[in-house]
């Protein structure tokens, strides 16, 4: 155990930092993952983004000389 917090290292000092602050990534993300509800919703909005990007024309420039 540590007595004196300058004993540590600024890295040593770095991880439990990272750790609190990773878990505004972490929290939802697992959230989606136990929720089947939200899981679902978010299955058919990517299906249908992968739907609307497939079907998307392309944009087909021609110049006239």
């Amino acid at each position: 155990m540590v007595n004196n917090v300058t004993d540590l290292s600024p890295t040593v000092a770095l991880i439990p930092a990272m750790f609190a602050k990773s878990s505004c990534v972490w929290n939802p993300l697992l959230y989606a993952l136990k929720n089947e509800e939200l899981r679902n919703a978010l299955i058919e909005v990517v299906k249908r983004y992968s739907r609307q990007r497939a079907v998307a024309p392309i944009a087909v420039v021609t110049t006239a000389n």
